[in-house]
């Protein structure tokens, strides 16, 4: 009887190892498939997810006012007008000294570029082969010489002017798409809410929740720290006489919303303009950057957000270096929050369906114990 029944199990045995191998294939084409789409499209998907960001941040004021039987409409407006009710103010404050010192550097540039070709007429003189070549007889007599020339110059203008165009059509075209998740939210989330498995729509939703708090308290850890480095840059820059020390503090808060990067942004500038004044001072400059930056974005930024997101401040590090790797400029900015994203969403989904630790307190003492405990003989 075995033998009677060989023949039967073995095609049925083949059949079922194709089906499973050719699903596998199908499975992993699809996959390779959709993470290309996703690699051409990855701007488009960061922007997206920086808007949501962005709209929730603006959503529980707005939420606020409507709850108050204001209209979304009218809240929205509101909100719109004080900010720029805001930035008018700021500007007045500031904003007349910001110009006057934009002013100045602009008026100085010729003088900072003599004192470049003076310096450089110095390092010069101590190499007779290269110094040769910046003679006065020679084609490329002076520092000058070496710079683009106008019609290059004009062409680099054009092209940054095309550039500067379309960023702005970028952001006009990004923040509609934030006004209208602000004004109209409710159809996005009923999409959410059906999307979602029926018996998972109770955890997508306290998930979003999560979420939601979570972008609140990066946006705040983000203003507090941006105000404090202004502040900080703007008194310094000015008790030392830098060159535009307002214009580089306004720099200084706006680029705490670009992690890493954004402290190089910040101090790039006045270290440049100061190094052509006086060397010794700009080094101090740098100094003053590098202390400021690895106290206020490495220690206090990353505490302060991980008690407002309630995630540990490594693990925002982590997600900060990889997704700047990963995707450059835009992909660091929205790192921290995307991060809060992956923590709500594990911890409903992974951490809640687990069975609690017993006594996990008493373990967790006992493993950092356990690294110093002389294990014997």
């Amino acid at each position: 009887m075995a033998n009677a029944e060989h023949p039967v199990e073995v095609p049925i045995r083949v059949e079922s190892l194709r089906g499973a191998l050719v699903r596998a294939l199908l499975i992993a084409g699809a996959a390779l498939v959709l993470f290309w789409m996703a690699s051409m499209v990855s701007l488009v998907l960061l922007l997206a997810f920086g808007a949501i960001v962005l709209a929730i941040a603006l959503n529980g004021p707005v939420t606020w006012l409507e709850q108050r039987r204001v209209p979304r409409v009218a809240g929205t407006l509101s909100l719109l007008l004080v900010a720029v009710v805001l930035i008018i103010g700021v500007g007045l404050l500031v904003g007349a000294k910001v110009v006057e010192q934009v002013a100045e550097l602009a008026a100085d540039a010729p003088g900072y570029l003599d004192e470049l070709e003076a310096r450089s007429d110095d390092v010069l003189g101590d190499y007779p082969d290269l110094d040769r070549k910046f003679e006065p007889g020679s084609t490329d007599s002076s520092i000058r010489a070496v710079l683009p020339q106008v019609g290059e110059i004009a062409t680099h203008v054009g092209r940054f002017s095309l550039g500067v165009a379309a960023l702005v059509v970028l952001a006009i075209t990004w923040l509609t798409i934030v006004i209208y998740l602000v004004l109209e939210p409710r159809s996005m989330l009923r999409g959410m809410l059906r999307l979602a498995p029926v018996d998972e729509r109770d955890a997508v939703e306290r998930t979003f929740v999560s979420f939601s708090r979570m972008v609140m308290g990066w946006l705040w850890a983000n203003v507090f720290v941006g105000v404090v480095e202004g502040v900080l840059v703007a008194m310094f820059l000015s008790w030392l006489d830098v060159p535009g020390a307002f214009v580089w503090a306004v720099l200084a808060s706006v680029a705490v919303f670009i992690p890493k990067i954004g402290a190089w942004i910040m101090a790039l500038p006045p270290v440049l303009v100061t190094v052509l004044v006086d060397p010794a001072l700009a080094a101090w400059i740098a100094v003053f950057y590098v202390v400021m930056n690895e106290i206020m974005s490495d220690v206090v930024l990353p505490r302060i957000q991980s008690r407002g997101m309630d995630v540990h401040p490594a693990y925002l590090v982590v997600f900060v270096l990889a997704f700047g790797s990963a995707f450059g400029l835009l992909g660091a900015i929205v790192a921290t929050p995307f991060a809060g994203l992956v923590s709500a969403a594990w911890s409903e989904f992974v951490l809640s369906r687990r069975p609690p630790v017993e006594n996990v307190d008493a373990r967790v003492e006992a493993l950092l114990r356990a690294a110093v405990t002389d294990p014997g003989p």
